[in-house]
C-alpha cells in the first residue's frame, strides 16, 4: 500500500536531476523517467486515497509536462491539486500551487486569471507570515508583463526589491542581535569555563586526598585480611593437630580394647566352657558368667567396630543394628521385631556418633522387649539431606503404665543430649509406645559428620 510514496520519491529524484542536467538527450531522458514514476504514484495514490502525495505529484506533473502543447492537461493538474490541498485545509501546500498556476494561466493565454491568483495568495500569505511572499511577487510579475500592464509590472518590481531590502534589513538585524547574543553567550561560557576550572583544581586536590585516604584504607584492609588468615591458618592446623591426635588416641583405643580386653575376654569365655561343674547351682552360676562374659565381648566388638572407622555411614548402624537385632530375636520368640528404612541421603556419622546412635537403639529396644509387655516392636530408620530420624515403636501397655523411667531411659537421654539430638517418648493412638531420636536441622557443612 505504500509504494506509491516510492513512485513519487523516484519521480521527484529524476525531476530534480533534470533541473541539474545540461545535457538535451539526458534531459528528455530524465523528464521521461519523471513522468512514468510520477504517473505510478498518482494511480497508486488515487487508488489508495493518500490525497496528501496525490496532490504534490499532480504538481510535479503539471511542472514536468508545463508547455503550449500540454496546456489544458497541466492546467487539469494543477487545478486538482489545489482543489485536494484546500479540503485538507493546507495553506502552505495550496499556495505552493499558485505560481505553476499562474504560468498555466500565461501559457493559456489568461495572465489576469494569474495575477487575481497571486493577489490571493499575497493576501493569504500576509496572514500566515510563514510563507516566501516573495516568489507570489515575482510570479505576479510575470503575469503583469505577460497581460501587458508595464506600470503595474514596474510597481511590482519596486515592491520586490523593497520586500528583499526589508528582508535584507531584516535579517542584518536578526544576524546582528544573533551575533551580540553568542558573544553574550561565549562571554558567560568563559566565566563558567573559569569557574569550572576553579573547581576541577578543587576537586583534583579532594580526589587526592581521597586517593591516598583510599590507599591508606585498602594498607589496613590487606594487612588485617592478611592477619586474620594467618590466624585461621593457625586455629586450623591447631585443629588438624588435634583431630590427628584425637585419631591417633582413637586407634589406639580401639587397638588396646582389642588386643587386650577382647583377648582377655575371649579367653575367659574358653577357660569356662572347659569348667565342668559338679553341681546344678555351679553350673547355672557358670552359665551366667559365660553370658555376661560374652556379652561383654559383643559389647567390645560393637565399641571396636564404630572405632575403626573415621566415619561411619548410617546403612552401616543400621545393618549392625540387624545383627544385633538377630540375636535378640531368639530370646524373644513371642515377639516379632521389623527394621524399615527410609534413607534418601546415607548421612555419613562420626565414630563417636556412630557408637552413640548404635546404643540408644541398642537402650530403645531393649526397654520395649523387657518392660512394654508387647508382641511386636518396629524400627523407622530415616534421613534425607537435612535430617536423620529413629523411631523405635511397640505395641505394649504404654510408658506411663510399664514405669520405664529408670537408669535405661535416663542413659539414653544422656548419650542424645551428648550428640546435640532430641529424645522423646510418646504413647501410640493404638497403644504402646514411640521413641523418636532425631538429629538438629543439617546443613551442607554439618551433613558429611553430623557435627
Amino acid at each position: 500500500k505504500n509504494e506509491f510514496g516510492v513512485y513519487f520519491l523516484l519521480g521527484m529524484m529524476y525531476n530534480w536531476k533534470f533541473d541539474a542536467s545540461v545535457n538535451h538527450t539526458e534531459r528528455l531522458e530524465d523528464s521521461s523517467q519523471t513522468i512514468y514514476f510520477i504517473d505510478r504514484a498518482i494511480n497508486d495514490s488515487r487508488k489508495y486515497e493518500n490525497l496528501f502525495v496525490l496532490a504534490r505529484a499532480l504538481n510535479i506533473k503539471a511542472a514536468t509536462i508545463g508547455n503550449r502543447d500540454h496546456v489544458a492537461e497541466e492546467g487539469n493538474y494543477v487545478k486538482e491539486a489545489s482543489n485536494i490541498y484546500a479540503q485538507l485545509n493546507d495553506t502552505i501546500s495550496m499556495l505552493n500551487t499558485i505560481t505553476p498556476l499562474c504560468f498555466y494561466y500565461i501559457d493559456e493565454g489568461h495572465p489576469e486569471k494569474g495575477v487575481e491568483a497571486c493577489l490571493q495568495g499575497i493576501a493569504l500569505a500576509s496572514k500566515s507570515n510563514s510563507y516566501p511572499v516573495l516568489d507570489l511577487y515575482d510570479a505576479l510579475s510575470q503575469c503583469y508583463y505577460a497581460a501587458g500592464d508595464y506600470p503595474d509590472y514596474g510597481a511590482t518590481l519596486n515592491s520586490i526589491i523593497t520586500l528583499k531590502d526589508s528582508t535584507y534589513k531584516v535579517n542584518s538585524e536578526r544576524e546582528l542581535a544573533e551575533l551580540n547574543a553568542r558573544y553574550n553567550d561565549q562571554k558567560k561560557e568563559n566565566i563558567i569555563i573559569q569557574q569550572k576550572l576553579d573547581i576541577s583544581s578543587k576537586k583534583y586536590s579532594i580526589l587526592l586526598i581521597s586517593i591516598l585516604t583510599g590507599i591508606l584504607l585498602i594498607s589496613i584492609f590487606i594487612l588485617y585480611r592478611y592477619y586474620n588468615r594467618k590466624q585461621k591458618k593457625m586455629k586450623q592446623q591447631e585443629i588438624t593437630a588435634i583431630a590427628a591426635a584425637e585419631e591417633a588416641e582413637r586407634k589406639r583405643i580401639s587397638a588396646d580394647l582389642h588386643d587386650n580386653i577382647g583377648a582377655y575376654a575371649a579367653a575367659a569365655a574358653s577357660s569356662i566352657s572347659f569348667i565342668n561343674a559338679k553341681d546344678e547351682v555351679s553350673t547355672q552360676r557358670l552359665g551366667v558368667v559365660k553370658q555376661n562374659v560374652q556379652d561383654m565381648i559383643g559389647q567390645l566388638n560393637d565399641s571396636i567396630w564404630a572405632l575403626n572407622k573415621k566415619e561411619v555411614r548410617l546403612t552401616d548402624v543400621s545393618d549392625r543394628f540387624k545383627i544385633f537385632m538377630q540375636k535378640l530375636e531368639r530370646a524373644y520368640p513371642d515377639i516379632t521385631i521389623s527394621v524399615y528404612e527410609e534413607i534418601e541421603t546415607d548421612n555419613l556419622l562420626s565414630s563417636f556418633q556412630a557408637l552413640h546412635i548404635f546404643r540408644i537403639m541398642q537402650e530403645a529396644l531393649n526397654n520395649a522387649l523387657r518392660h512394654s509387655k508387647c508382641t511386636c516392636v518396629g524400627i523407622h530408620v530415616g534421613s534425607n539431606a537435612s535430617q536423620v530420624k529413629i523411631i523405635i515403636s511397640d505395641n505394649g501397655t504404654g510408658i506411663s503404665s510399664a514405669g520405664t523411667m529408670g537408669n535405661g531411659i535416663n542413659n539414653l537421654k544422656m548419650r542424645a543430649d551428648e550428640l546435640g539430638w532430641k529424645a522423646e517418648w510418646i504413647n501410640n493412638d493404638q497403644g504402646g509406645t514411640s521413641v523418636i531420636i532425631s538429629s538438629g536441622l543439617l546443613t551442607s557443612t554439618t551433613n558429611s559428620a553430623l557435627i
